[in-house]
């Protein structure tokens, strides 16, 4: 753990556990999976004070962060690219169509 730095920081919510896997292999050790063994979050407090634009802005954000760190700037890039369009549709949506039902970003 200490060796490789722990989690990145810079992540938020998402692709912290990736890339430290990530980071586990790439320093030769191996990362074990076993199906048995689960947890399970018993209160959401984070996801509950957030609208799912602001959650799907975060899950990409951390996406093309781990995109950028370990495949390179273009997959980051055109990930990023691809994805303006969903962010101003449910902009749209949370903002114009239905804001009283939509949580704060």
């Amino acid at each position: 753990w200490q060796e490789l730095g722990g989690f990145d920081n810079k992540f938020f919510l998402w692709f912290e556990e990736v890339d430290f896997c990530k980071r586990v292999n790439l320093a030769g050790y191996e990362v074990w999976y076993d199906h048995h063994i689960s947890l399970v979050h018993i209160k959401a407090s984070s996801f509950s004070q957030i609208s799912a634009t602001a959650r799907h802005r975060y899950f990409m954000k951390s996406l093309v962060r781990y995109l950028y760190k370990h495949v390179g700037l273009v997959s980051a890039g055109l990930v990023w690219l691809l994805s303006r369009p969903w962010f101003i549709v449910s902009y749209f949506y949370d903002h114009i169509i239905s804001p009283k039902t939509s949580q704060a970003d």
